[in-house]
């Protein structure tokens, strides 16, 4: 049953890979998959998943470079979630370097608010991992990120540390 699943929505994912509507979810399960190929239940599982759903590192790495966008500097809908995602598969790909960081940056330093945050906790946390990872974290007010989880502590404590381990 499962074979039958995954080999089903692998021929959807090709079929919309165009598909400007999907590219987000595209990514994310891309992501997903990468991450469970990673795990030790994907080396001992008998599983179908790398063989029904099998990217090559040049071929994801090629597709997640082609939804760069060089004028506004995020990626595929130009979201910080879809950008965070591209950064992460070629963090674990050891290819940040095919990356315009100083763009990369630049596009996410614009979004901080005021008070710190990139909107909510979750965004505020991806913004800073990327930025981070990108060597471009000084692009902040780090002053201001710190007041801001500080703010959010007793509501996102977990959170809290992530943002704060992310930026300093």
């Amino acid at each position: 049953m499962i074979e039958k699943y995954i080999l089903t929505f692998r021929s959807y994912i090709w079929m919309k890979i165009g598909d400007k509507m999907n590219r987000r979810i595209l990514l994310s399960i891309i992501l997903l998959i990468f991450l469970l190929n990673m795990t030790p239940f994907a080396a001992s599982s008998k599983q179908t998943i790398p063989v029904a759903f099998s990217f090559s590192k040049e071929k994801l790495k090629e597709f997640v470079l082609s939804r760069f966008d060089g004028n506004e500097g995020g990626f595929s809908d130009y979201t910080l979630q879809d950008t965070y995602e591209a950064i992460y598969i070629l963090y674990c790909f050891n290819s940040l370097n095919k990356v315009d960081a100083d763009k990369v940056g630049k596009w996410i330093a614009e979004m901080q608010g005021k008070g710190g945050e990139f909107g909510g906790p979750h965004e505020t946390y991806i913004a800073l991992w990327t930025l981070r990872e990108l060597n471009r974290i000084d692009l902040i007010n780090k002053t201001a990120v710190k007041e801001y989880a500080l703010k959010i502590f007793n509501e996102h404590p977990e959170t809290t540390v992530l943002i704060l381990r992310s930026c300093f």
